[in-house]
């Protein structure tokens, strides 16, 4: 029921003639309001095998609306709730009320409340992280976090052991954020496998500790791209101790430096990572003409990877052609060798 500008009162109708064997109602983009809002989570808690509800961009809800998801959530075994959008409902004064309404849900594991203004009220969602045993994941992306709701968030991964896939992309993320979250995902019982920080206002990976992301940790994919970071080498030399980084993404940022290419020698060494993406940075002719013979000295190290990996340097200001057909030679190169030991000993074994 996508995007069909129902009114309200005609969504609680169709509730009212709902079988009970209703699982789910996707209503986003209409116009449950206010006035209709909690007579629709009032039907919707009678419904006994109901666990999917997507309210997302009906944007004249108000605190009644919330009260009413709050009974919901209290009342039926809800796993996933989207939320995105609202405008109004979820803000600073209505997320305590939510939050407190999640840790009575004990089978909740998706919530997105992306695109609201949470302010200072994301500071709660720090206890239902710490709490929660059933979130897997939690969609925050511009949903206003300020730089110390993401602090309280870090904090509280250090205890939790069931989100996977945290997305807190466009907000105001800062440098002490960023470190706090990377602190929450080192711990060994953290399964944060995805953690999407595109567009914040980080700046430096300098204060990082190098053992940021130890052997054990569970992330795969690592998004900083749109930051404001110039200095990763902390930062790389970390995620080489981290045997499960598959994806590192740093492009539209400002890295330039002769000191992030010789991190970047570093990273290719992780056994599973399998992109990189520096697209849009400032290399330019220098730290192009760097970056190549950095590959082309690494050759030898990388034929025992087993996944060749993906190198994007598009867009890095490289304009000596000479320069150019240098990185580009050097990027397929490495692409080439990459796996080759295991090429080699597949055919041995094959042909024995």
């Amino acid at each position: 029921l996508e995007h069909l500008n129902l009114r309200g009162d005609m969504v609680v109708d169709l509730a009212r003639n709902i079988q009970d064997q209703l699982q789910l109602l996707d209503v986003f983009a209409n116009n449950v309001d206010e006035e209709t809002g909690p007579h629709l989570m009032k039907r919707l808690s009678d419904l006994p095998d109901f666990t999917t509800l997507n309210l997302g961009s009906n944007p004249n809800g108000a605190a009644q609306m919330m009260k009413g998801i709050s009974q919901l959530l209290r009342a039926q075994h809800l796993t996933s709730l989207d939320l995105s959008s609202l405008f109004v409902p979820v803000d600073e004064t209505s997320t305590p009320i939510l939050c407190e309404a999640i840790l009575e849900c004990s089978s909740l594991t998706h919530l997105s409340l992306s695109g609201n203004d949470l302010g200072a009220g994301s500071y709660a969602l720090g206890d239902v992280i710490r709490h929660s045993r059933t979130l897997l994941s939690l969609d925050l992306e511009a949903a206003g976090v300020p730089d110390e709701g993401a602090c309280r968030i870090g904090e509280a991964l250090q205890v939790n052991s069931t989100l996977t896939r945290l997305n807190l992309a466009h907000n105001g993320v800062d440098n002490d954020g960023f470190y706090e979250l990377m602190m929450g995902v080192r711990y060994p019982h953290c399964k944060v496998n995805f953690l999407d920080l595109r567009n914040n206002d980080i700046e430096s990976a300098s204060d990082i500790s190098e053992r940021i992301l130890p052997p054990n940790a569970s992330l795969t994919r690592l998004d900083l791209s749109n930051n404001h970071l110039h200095d990763v080498l902390t930062l790389a030399t970390g995620a080489l101790q981290c045997k499960t980084l598959e994806v590192l993404e740093l492009g539209g940022n400002v890295l330039r430096s002769a000191a992030f290419v010789k991190a970047l020698g570093m990273e290719l060494v992780s056994p599973n990572l399998r992109y990189l993406g520096l697209r849009g940075n400032l290399l330019g002719n220098v730290g192009g003409k760097e970056l190549a013979g950095l590959l082309m000295d690494l050759r030898a190290d990388l034929k025992t990877r087993q996944v060749p990996v993906h190198i994007d340097v598009r867009d890095n200001f490289v304009t000596d052609r000479k320069v150019a057909d240098a990185l580009n030679k050097a990027l397929t190169q490495i692409n080439a060798v990459c796996g080759q030991t295991a090429r080699q000993n597949h055919r041995a074994e094959q042909s024995g």
